[in-house]
């Protein structure tokens, strides 16, 4: 009896693998694999005939088996042990005698800060050109954005303020000792927002993920990461889109903000990108007049600048523009967006799942709008749900 008991529990186990399936939905993209997913083939006799519809059906069952992305991770690791082992063993023959003093944990790789000018390093042989905090932080400009903001924040309390912290290399040093951000903790004390959430860089390896070699913007992998985590924040109801496929144009090489600003063209990288699911029902208005935010399909059609130096992450997301709009008839709720350049790979996501979303980038807006923008008046009459602060340590403060 336990036996027949334990096996109808085991075929129940099993049986979910494949018909939870139906409930949960089929997945589109795979993060860890890093390529679009197998949906459920279409019958035909021809394919059926020359074994594709087969081939076709154990492809789709082995990428859309409930619990398929963590079961693959787990085989990931299992499949490095050995080689990780071998590192380990190789590592400890090749370390120095054990003495009396105990144990120190391996530092992480570090490199020299090598001024270029502009407040810009060249982090040693790494290749990238990133920014540096200073040995001493004055706050003050910190604590004006608060002391502006959150008087609004207190007389707007009908409307959800969220704030997202970007990490870049200008808020953490990567050869501190322990490195961390040392602008957000800050930020997060002293705004008053209903939530805030932090884009984490914790050292230089997750930074060399997320972000360009030669340009201080996130890349395709870390601002997707951000669209994200922003819609598991704001509209957690909301499933978030997969991408369709990652393209990387080889024949660009693509010289970042940092490299142009320090005519520094020694370092080298392939501009890649998502290519993502478009809604052509969405309506695009900026500064007032109707048109489109981003150059994504002139990329993917190979219709770019390619000379060097060419701001390649502007042209394909969108450039900084006072005020952008988009209205999507299909969604509800009504999202405002003040940010800086790191919104322009995101809030173009973001609008598949609003009826409207706008984005303001106040260093332009007065001087393309010609009025200077009022945030309550903006909430108002947009009737806002929402509102959104996000970028990096440099948003989060008014200079006198």
């Amino acid at each position: 009896m336990k036996r027949n008991i334990l096996f109808l529990l085991m075929l129940a186990g099993c049986g979910w693998f494949v018909l939870g399936i139906p409930m949960r939905g089929q997945l589109e993209f795979s993060l860890i694999e890093n390529r679009s997913l197998q949906k459920w083939p279409e019958f035909s006799l021809d394919a059926f005939a020359q074994g594709t519809y087969q081939e076709a059906i154990d492809s789709f069952l082995n990428d859309q088996l409930m619990y398929s992305e963590q079961i693959k991770a787990v085989v990931k690791k299992v499949q490095r042990l050995p080689a990780d082992c071998l590192i380990q063993f190789n590592e400890s023959q090749n370390a120095e005698e054990p003495n009396s003093e105990p144990d120190v944990e391996r530092p992480k790789e570090t490199f020299e800060y090598i001024a270029l000018g502009k407040g810009i390093y060249r982090y040693g042989d790494s290749g990238y050109l990133i920014y540096r905090p200073g040995e001493t932080i004055d706050f003050t400009s910190y604590q004006r954005f608060a002391d502006t903001m959150n008087p609004l924040i207190d007389q707007l309390n009908d409307i959800d303020f969220y704030a997202y912290f970007i990490t870049t290399s200008s808020a953490i040093d990567f050869n501190a000792e322990t490195p961390a951000d040392r602008y957000f903790p800050f930020v997060s004390q002293h705004l008053n927002v209903k939530q805030i959430e932090r884009f984490a860089v914790n050292d230089f390896d997750d930074y060399r993920k997320y972000f360009y070699k030669s340009d201080h913007h996130w890349n395709h992998v870390g601002s997707y990461m951000g669209y994200r985590n922003l819609l598991a924040m704001l509209k957690p109801e909301e499933t978030p889109m997969n991408p369709l496929g990652e393209i990387c144009f080889d024949e660009l090489d693509f010289q970042g903000s940092s490299a142009r600003l320090t005519a520094y063209f020694d370092t080298h990288e392939t501009f890649c990108a998502y290519q993502m699911p478009e809604d052509l029902n969405i309506t695009v208005m900026i500064n007032g007049l109707e048109g489109s935010y981003g150059q994504e399909q002139e990329y993917f059609n190979h219709e770019y600048d390619a000379e060097k130096g060419a701001s390649h992450y502007g042209s394909f997301y969108g450039g900084d523009n006072g005020e952008v709009l988009f209205i999507n008839p299909e969604k509800e709720g009504n999202l405002l967006v003040l940010g800086n350049s790191f919104d322009n790979a995101v809030v173009k996501l973001l609008s598949h799942h609003y009826h409207e979303v706008r984005v303001i980038d106040w260093r332009y807006y007065e001087a393309e709008t010609g009025q200077p923008f009022d945030l309550t008046e903006t909430v108002r009459m947009m009737e806002a749900d929402q509102v959104l602060f996000i970028g990096d340590n440099w948003f989060f403060k008014i200079d006198e």
